[in-house]
């Protein structure tokens, strides 16, 4: 057949080769097409899932090793979720299965990228970092307004992982999931832009001459993380993902998803941060009652926090890989 028809690379059930894949999340147990280009892209979803499982349970985010680790096994996943992605554009007619429609790969590669660009943060936010140190001190000097711009980097990752995730047809499909995936994906921007307030608020206090900018982005962390936990509290899947890891915590059961024990950590995280950020508006607020008596900015005053995006997918396939254009094993023919 391969003689006759060339290499199998368009979706004809004559070619005498069958390819069966069963879809991680779609109902359908199984699909078989006669194509490599089929093959190629759930091979391509099978490497970015066992990366992205490296980085969720092999890398320790407490080391700079670990987060370089988990910040290159994430960028590798989602740069083969977007190649996959690329194969299946002009094949979405012949695929049903839902793991591979546009809406769940790109899904997938933000989330990848986001999570990428929060260990980013992570590793600039790292105690053994020595990019500036204190001398007198032995202390590293944060730069405040870089971790501020990486961190606000994640946001619209997640925040474009959020919109694929209220994709119809994947609400349909695999509706119990993505309830999760949008909740997590939305608690997590708005963590990512109150540490982003935050950050540039110790900037200003750390420069002693914006007393009321200082307040005013105190107030901006505030609010967002009283959002953050409202949201947290009033949104079921959050609330029964943070009891269920509570729950399994202490019996010492490592059954629970990733997604499930990230989320889980959004409101004790935001409750800490809060906290930080209550204290220091008291003591600002005070300060500025008796001292500075400058004037505090409204939000729509304050300017914009650049995000800094740092991580990236590799270059796309060219055409010739996605539509042969000499079929591979014609000269055989002539030969026999």
């Amino acid at each position: 057949a391969f003689e006759t028809q060339g290499f199998p690379t368009s979706f004809d059930d004559e070619n005498a080769i069958a390819l069966t894949w069963r879809g991680a999340f779609g109902t359908k147990q199984q699909e078989t097409h006669h194509t490599l280009l089929w093959d190629r892209a759930c091979t391509l979803w099978n490497v970015a899932a066992l990366q992205s499982a490296q980085a969720a349970f092999e890398s320790d985010v407490k080391s700079k090793e670990g987060l370089k680790l988990a910040i290159s096994n994430l960028q590798q996943a989602a740069s083969n979720l977007a190649l996959c992605r690329q194969l299946m554009e002009s094949q979405q007619q012949y695929v049903s299965t839902v793991d591979l429609s546009k809406a769940m790969l790109t899904f997938w590669e933000k989330l990848c990228l986001a999570q990428a660009q929060v260990s980013i943060y992570r590793l600039a936010n790292h105690s053994g970092d020595s990019t500036s140190t204190n001398s007198n001190k032995g202390q590293v000097v944060r730069n405040h307004t870089t971790l501020a711009y990486l961190i606000q980097g994640a946001a619209p990752l997640y925040n474009e992982a959020l919109k694929c995730s209220q994709d119809p047809r994947i609400q349909s499909e695999v509706p119990a999931p993505c309830q999760e995936w949008a909740a997590h994906c939305k608690a997590q921007s708005m963590l990512c832009q109150a540490r982003a307030y935050f950050h540039i608020s110790i900037e200003l206090r750390l420069s002693k001459s914006a007393h009321g900018m200082e307040i005013a982005r105190l107030q901006q962390t505030v609010q967002t993380l009283q959002d953050v936990l409202k949201f947290c509290d009033s949104t079921q899947v959050l609330k029964e993902a943070i009891n269920m890891f509570a729950a399994r915590k202490r019996k010492d059961d490592s059954t629970i998803s990733p997604m499930a024990a990230a989320a889980a950590t959004i409101q004790p995280e935001a409750e800490g941060l809060l906290r930080l950020a209550q204290d220091r508006l008291t003591a600002a607020e005070k300060d500025n009652r008796n001292v500075y008596l400058e004037d505090v900015p409204k939000p729509a005053d304050l300017p914009e926090i650049r995000p800094q995006t740092m991580v990236k997918t590799n270059m796309p396939l060219s055409e010739t890989m996605l539509t042969p254009r000499v079929k591979l094993f014609q000269w055989t023919a002539g030969a026999i």
